[in-house]
């Protein structure tokens, strides 16, 4: 079995890089890519206890980007460790996102919802700290019933609570990726509310800067969206991708090694590990 999409506490899972590779070797999971948002922190204990029990660890990185329609996300698989120009653009990512945790902090506190940043950062075990931990703590106060419900109330764009942060564009994101070695991915593109024809277009200028798959097999794809992107990946010759985007007890229903209940990521996507790899 196989998943090049997980995530682990260096950004908003709730498994440690080591607990994953540990729950990755009890279920049959050979093959796994650590994919934390915006760091790589979590990278060097991640292989070293992937190659103590014989797990093959995939180190990757899932950046947020821009384009015309609104956001997206960029995966890079087999990302070298400590490549400058990509550390030094996580680190204005990451400092983008405490600046933003401190402004969507002040507006819920306007709105009546105590929150302060020690709160934050009690709540968050990595060097990556965003919304969902916001969201969390929305929770624990009872302030939303639930991750989603907190994201909709306070935290998506138009929410109450909603603060803009700095995001590359996403042919720059991709360009970045694949001047680093890596493989790089659309991720969960299910998710990216645009037509057909917008998504071939999209698909076409990213794979002008070298993009090498669409994430095809992940739980953000409906059935009708899987047979759309396969047939746009074959048209484009692009790869197939496909994960979990486990986030361990934050996302349950994302059971790691299955992009569906009960059914596993294809073996086939492994095609791609070695994609580029220098």
């Amino acid at each position: 079995m196989i998943d090049l999409h997980v995530h682990s506490t260096e950004s908003d899972g709730t498994f440690t890089p080591e607990q994953i590779i540990r729950f990755a070797k009890e279920n049959g999971i050979d093959t796994v890519a650590l994919c934390d948002h915006d760091t790589t922190s979590g990278l060097e204990i991640f292989i070293y206890y992937a190659r103590k029990i014989g797990i093959t660890a995939i180190p990757g990185i899932e950046i947020s980007a821009v384009f015309s329609e609104g956001n997206c996300h960029i995966l890079g698989l087999n990302i070298p460790l400590q490549y400058k120009p990509l550390e030094n653009l996580l680190q204005k990512y990451r400092e983008s996102r405490k600046q933003r945790n401190y402004l969507i902090i002040d507006k819920l506190c306007k709105l009546g919802i105590a929150i302060s940043v020690d709160e934050l950062n009690k709540q968050a075990t990595g060097i990556s700290v965003g919304r969902p931990h916001i969201a969390q703590l929305l929770v624990e106060k009872k302030a939303a019933l639930s991750i989603d419900d907190a994201f909709r109330k306070y935290l998506i764009k138009g929410a109450l609570a909603y603060v803009e942060r700095f995001r590359l564009n996403a042919e720059e994101i991709v360009s970045v990726l694949k001047q680093s070695g890596a493989t790089v991915v659309l991720a969960h593109p299910g998710m990216i509310n645009i037509s057909e024809d917008e998504m071939q277009k999209f698909t076409e200028a990213l794979k002008d800067r070298g993009l090498d798959a669409l994430e095809i097999f992940t739980p953000h794809n409906t059935d009708e969206k899987i047979l759309f992107l396969k047939e746009l990946a074959d048209k484009l010759d692009l790869k197939y991708s496909g994960g979990s985007d486990f986030h361990g007890t934050k996302k349950p229903d994302n059971k790691m090694g299955y992009y569906r209940d009960g059914i596993p990521v294809p073996e086939s996507v492994k095609n791609i590990i070695d994609l580029n790899r220098k």
